[in-house]
């Protein structure tokens, strides 16, 4: 696990959020197992801190439950991301944001009963971690769920960023590029066609390849995002004739950038899952900062044989 926060800053998790994903994982093993522990949390008045919270999937589920009485949830999400907090406001109204670094919150000690993290904590480096505990108030409890190093989530990012550096390296939307340009040129009496048959000759090999990539990986690889890639482009291919050319460039351009962002999220995902002795550190450093430490644990989601994230549960006392 890197040192340096990366906490979502690149361009692809920001258009990521622009786009009003939800993020984080909605897989149901995932929302029992929240809401489990918010069952047993939330039986009193709590200041709750939702940690690198991304859309505030942990949030949601919080303030979708019925309290008993005498509880009451005061809550706060804090992102580094903007866009990541605008989704957080739009949905959940009445909720605190704070746009901040995981690693350096700005915010007092001992400030939150309750403080939970769901796939994003780790992406703001270690020293995430110590400021997590910095927060916790005396009796308060923290649930950090993590990437997995070597896990269900890592095997599908890594698969991920492979096929779609494949299909990047085939130049398929780089030629398919071209034969938009080419069928411009021939619609406005500028081309030749000649010229079109060129550069319909030099993409018909790469879609050859990209359709035995995606036989041979499957079509579900990158989350079915490169078999959706090659059934638009293969729409566009049937339909040259009466589509809008200036408007199918830039949706390969699109496609393109999109694939790039894609990969790039993957990538990030890889590189700040967590081994089980990077888990031990890091548990051993918050046990040094006060808190009791429970033996980390491990999710499996979505019925895949491999763990798919950490579960890391402590208390100041």
């Amino acid at each position: 696990m890197t040192q340096n926060p990366t906490e979502k800053q690149t361009p692809a998790w920001d258009n990521w959020w622009r786009e009003g994903q939800e993020g984080g994982a909605q897989d149901p093993t995932l929302r029992d197992y929240w809401q489990r522990v918010l069952e047993q949390t939330l039986t009193r008045p709590v200041r709750m801190l939702d940690l690198a919270c991304g859309a505030g999937a942990v949030t949601a589920i919080a303030n979708s439950m019925r309290l008993p009485t005498g509880a009451t949830l005061d809550c706060t999400c804090l992102d580094a991301s903007a866009d990541a907090l605008a989704i957080v406001a739009q949905r959940l109204p009445g909720v605190h944001t704070l746009q901040a670094s995981a690693a350096s919150t700005g915010l007092g000690d001992a400030s939150f009963d309750f403080i939970a993290s769901q796939f994003g904590l780790e992406y703001a480096g270690t020293g995430a971690f110590a400021e997590a505990a910095r927060l916790l108030a005396p009796g308060g409890q923290l649930v950090l769920i993590v990437h997995y190093r070597e896990g269900a989530i890592d095997e599908e990012s890594r698969t991920t960023c492979e096929a779609i550096a494949q299909t990047l390296e085939l130049g398929v939307l780089d030629a398919f590029d071209a034969l938009l340009q080419a069928a411009l040129a021939l619609r406005s009496g500028a081309g030749n066609a000649e010229a079109f048959t060129a550069a319909d000759q030099t993409l018909a090999p790469r879609v050859q390849q990209f359709a035995t990539l995606l036989k041979d990986r499957g079509p579900a690889v990158a989350g079915g995002s490169l078999a959706q890639l090659f059934n638009d482009l293969a729409g566009l291919y049937q339909s040259l004739e009466s589509t809008d050319l200036t408007a199918a460039r830039e949706g390969v351009e699109r496609a393109s950038r999109d694939l790039k962002a894609f990969a790039q999220r993957m990538q990030a995902m890889r590189e700040v899952a967590l081994s089980a002795e990077e888990v031990a550190q890091i548990i051993e450093a918050l046990g040094i900062a006060g808190l009791e430490m429970a033996q980390p644990e491990t999710l499996k989601l979505g019925g895949r044989p491999l763990p798919a994230a950490w579960i890391l549960r402590g208390q100041r006392p």
